[in-house]
Order: structure tokens, then sequence, then C-alpha cells
């Protein structure tokens, strides 16, 4: 695990925590990288507009190099583990975005969140763990808020929601007005 990132035995290790984290490092990655290749979005639809391109060829037979760039790595596999795990009925266990059902206390039943869960024909079962610790707890209620918040904004075109969901996600932003400036930028 990263430098300055809790280890935890039993919590599932991510990049994006590096995010909450590692703030100031992160900032100076996603500046540069957006300035050489274009922010995270826009890399992403480039290889989304490629993939669909691709795809439209009934005679591709085999995995496109653009699955393993950004945006895309290791979610055809995994996407083809849960096809895999459904179609046989295996029980296999698998780290997805599924909703919660009590799977962490303190989060809505209805919140997606990431989590390790069987997979069966009749459907994900996800595990119990209860209660996070306190740190993780704060953590995962800010996110949650600021994913529920934009959701709001782009469901209903809810200004007041999605400012408010930039300023919860970059609460600790090195650079105080970056929310603002993101939720303009964004909203055009």
């Amino acid at each position: 695990m990263a430098a300055g990132i809790p280890a935890r035995r039993w919590a599932i290790p991510c990049p994006y925590h590096r995010y909450f984290y590692q703030t100031k490092e992160m900032l100076a990655e996603e500046i540069a990288a957006a300035a050489e290749r274009g922010t995270r979005a826009e890399q992403v639809m480039k290889v989304e507009k490629e993939l669909f391109e691709l795809y439209a060829d009934p005679h591709l037979d085999s995995k496109p190099e653009q699955l393993s760039f950004r945006g895309g790595s290791f979610y055809s596999e995994v996407a083809l583990e849960l096809i895999r795990a459904i179609h046989n009925n295996l029980g296999t266990q698998l780290v997805v975005n599924t909703a919660n059902r009590g799977a962490i206390r303190g989060l809505a039943r209805r919140c997606c969140d990431r989590n390790q869960l069987y997979r069966r024909c009749s459907g994900a079962h996800p595990l119990t763990f209860g209660q996070l610790p306190d740190s993780m707890h704060a953590l995962t209620q800010q996110v949650k808020a600021y994913e529920r918040l934009t959701i709001e904004a782009a469901v209903h075109g809810d200004r007041r929601s999605g400012a408010a969901g930039t300023g919860h996600q970059s609460s600790g932003s090195p650079t105080p007005k970056l929310p603002s400036r993101c939720w303009k930028k964004c909203w055009r």
C-alpha cells in the first residue's frame, strides 16, 4: 500500500484512495497528464470512440488493444469473469460495484459501493462486514455525499447540488478555489 494510505488487512485497496490520502501529489499528476494527453474524460471518450468503431466490425475476434488503456484496463476481464460466474453459477468471489444492501453498516441500502461479493445466477450477494472504522466511515460518507449530489445535478439539472457535490469531493483540495472552477467548467 502506498505511503500515507491506512492499511487494513480486510480492506480492499483501490488506486482511487490516492486522491484522498495523497491529494497534492494526485492533483499535480492529473494537471500534468491533462496538459500532455488531455483530461481523464477526454482520454476515456477517445478510447470509447475507437472501441465503438472497432466493435462495429462483425469480424472482430480479438480483444482490442484500447481495452488496456486508461478507462478500459481490467474492466473487460472483470466483465468476462462476472459473466462466467453468473452463467456457470460458480459463486465466485468478485470485487464489483453493487448495491450496498446492508454490507456496510451506516450506508444506505441502495447506495452503490465497490464490495466483495459472491456472484451466482440468482444474483449478487455482498459479503457483510458491518461497521467500518471511524476514519474509513467518514471518508466513505463524504464520497457517498458527493456522489448523491452529483447524480442529483445530472438527473435534475440542479446547479446547487452540483456545486455542493464538487465542494464535497474536493474538500481536501490544496487549491481552495478548485471545486468552484471545476464545477463552472463541467456545467457548460
